[in-house]
């Protein structure tokens, strides 16, 4: 990226007024549908919520664009113009509940306050060159990989009908098929793909930059990646490869979708979030409060098709609840309160509780009824100087006292 380009920080899911030009504007819609097209983008191919494009950019006047990335983090960049997209909640307390989800590894204290004031793209870039680094000092492992060539001389499996062929064309060789004991492995592949993505993002930080061709240099001898790589589950003797590979495979999902709309390539570095801050909260929720048997479970809408899927069943279905990403004042939000009395009338629950974030501590919605179904709201209290594990401790306490 030119260093004349503009740099804006937006935050996510909400809406910003930013002066555009049409090639740059057409580019961020484009980009947009791209995304909400990818079932890789959503998780699953079945899902019904999804937006018709992850950036909205609509005209706002006299050359102005109101500009929306919905739900993730990182970085759109284009020749002219780079935008940065931050959380809405602190980026201290999004990667502690990403790292909770089992999405993200852990990332040590004293590295986390070190990083701290980065934003969260750079952050992982940075994280994914370290722990890389640590592997090439460890030194990369080699492995069977099964290889199919034309041979001088017969090795492995040979298929004879090929052979015959090849024979008829006038030339003596075998078509073999054969295990190679080499580097070109499954989880080298995904550090090689993950490091050239670094290599070629559009960041200024040129340290982080040479620090990544150097180690990518390292793998002169590893192809391109294949799609079965992104399924390889780390084994015993590659345990140390462990961290590296969950990085490496955010870097490959999330670098590199470039498209071309106009005069404007587009590079984007994106990671959609709500669903890892779900499974993060479940996941923390359950360690901090095993009394309350709290888990996911769908009901089915019998004889349809339909289901409910809260987010958080207590004690079997004595109550419901459903976390919802987004920072809420002291009033609730019709859709919420409608799709949480859904959930606890379909399981005939007497109360469902809301989590959500809220910017002070002590703010929280307040307790309302309707009909039967008796409605809370706990509070993830999302301050820059708070630490995440009292944000925790404090929602733990409050669902406690709810639910006892």
């Amino acid at each position: 990226m030119a260093l004349e380009a503009r740099h804006i920080t937006l935050i996510e899911s909400q809406d910003s007024i930013l002066d555009l030009s049409d090639d740059e504007a057409a580019a961020l819609q484009a980009v947009g549908k791209d995304l909400a097209g990818k079932r890789e983008w959503w998780g699953s191919a079945d899902d019904t919520a999804r937006e018709a494009s992850v950036v909205i950019c609509t005209p706002f006047n006299n050359g102005r664009w109101r500009v929306r990335v919905s739900d993730a983090v990182g970085i759109i960049g284009f020749s002219t113009l780079q935008l940065t997209i931050e959380p809405k909640i602190p980026t201290a307390h999004l990667l502690f509940l990403l790292q909770a989800s089992g999405e993200f590894p852990r990332l040590a204290p004293q590295r986390a306050v070190a990083m701290g004031d980065r934003f969260l793209w750079e952050l992982i870039l940075q994280w994914y060159v370290t722990e890389l680094e640590t592997v090439l000092r460890r030194g990369l492992l080699r492995d069977y990989e099964e290889s199919h060539d034309l041979l001088p001389v017969v090795r492995g499996s040979v298929d004879p009908v090929e052979t015959g062929r090849v024979y008829y064309r006038g030339q003596l060789a075998f078509d073999c098929v054969f295990d190679e004991f080499d580097f070109d492995s499954p989880p080298n592949r995904l550090l090689a793909t993950a490091a050239r993505a670094v290599v070629g993002f559009p960041t200024h930080n040129v340290l982080l930059r040479r620090r990544a061709k150097r180690a990518f240099s390292r793998f002169e001898d590893v192809s391109e990646l294949r799609t079965s790589d992104l399924r390889w589950q780390t084994e015993r003797r590659a345990g140390y490869y462990a961290t590296a590979t969950i990085l490496a495979r955010h870097i490959i999902k999330s670098v590199g979708r470039t498209i071309l709309q106009g005069r404007e390539p587009v590079t984007t570095f994106l990671i959609r979030t709500p669903e890892m801050v779900e499974a993060g909260l479940r996941t923390l929720l359950q360690k901090a409060l095993p009394e309350t048997g709290i888990e996911k479970r769908g009901l089915q809408l019998k004889p349809s098709t339909m289901t409910l899927n809260p987010d958080l069943v207590f004690n079997s279905g004595e109550s419901v609840g459903d976390v919802k990403y987004k920072v809420l004042g002291t009033e609730w939000q019709r859709p919420d309160l409608y799709q949480l009395v859904a959930f606890a009338t379909g399981f005939r629950a007497n109360m469902g509780v809301l989590v959500h974030f809220a910017r002070e501590r002590g703010e929280q919605l307040p307790s309302v009824k309707v009909g039967h179904v008796q409605l809370h709201a706990a509070s993830w209290f999302a301050q820059d100087d708070l630490d995440p594990t009292v944000a925790l401790g404090d929602l733990a306490d409050r669902l406690r006292s709810i639910l006892v």
